[in-house]
């Protein structure tokens, strides 16, 4: 085997395992929540029953007590989100423009603590209603308020997993090695 094949296979194999390592980074979320009934036991007993599920798109963001709120650093900004609450449709409602880099947000994400909305709302709307996420720090769990005074609205367990979106210059290496490879094995047979 020639030393130009050999490059071409090694760097091919190079390339192919930044696909394999976590070279990504977080476009978005999928978040899955539904009623924390041993939460609301212990608290309001009357929650109501939910379960929510959202894909979040998001950017990183830097909150640092701008926007009225701590300066808490690094975050995930949601850009925009489909889900559902109870099998029907939620849409965000409420964007704010960071003044920073004038991204338009619903919320962000912290993600030094699970992907919580800490010191932050997400907004929505549910078949006309309007509701909201966020994080009660105080009892340390995350609240869903859907409507009017939010006298039945629950605590929910909150799980934001990222989307890993392979990063585009790791493609772009990948196909370079292929073609290397392709180029060095077409100049193989043409020598045999």
């Amino acid at each position: 085997m020639s030393t130009t094949i050999r490059t071409a296979v090694i760097s091919t194999l190079a390339l192919f395992a930044l696909l394999i390592v976590p070279s990504a980074r977080a476009d978005g979320f999928d978040i899955t929540g539904q009623t924390d009934t041993a939460l609301c036991n212990m608290i309001k007993p009357n929650c109501a029953a939910v379960s929510l599920t959202m894909e979040a798109e998001t950017q990183p963001g830097l909150i640092t007590g701008q926007t009225g709120a701590p300066a808490i650093g690094k975050v995930f900004l949601i850009t925009g989100f489909t889900g559902t609450l109870n099998g029907e449709p939620i849409h965000p409602t409420m964007f704010q423009t960071d003044p920073m880099t004038g991204i338009l947000y619903d919320g962000w994400l912290y993600p030094n603590l699970g992907f919580i909305p800490l010191f932050t709302n997400i907004y929505f709307t549910d078949n006309g209603q309007t509701g909201q996420i966020g994080f009660d720090d105080f009892i340390g769990s995350v609240f869903l308020i859907l409507g009017g005074n939010g006298e039945n609205s629950p605590y929910i367990t909150w799980n934001a997993v990222p989307i890993a979106t392979p990063e585009p210059s790791s493609f772009v290496l990948l196909n370079v090695g292929i073609m290397a490879l392709l180029g060095a094995l077409g100049t193989a047979k043409r020598f045999l």
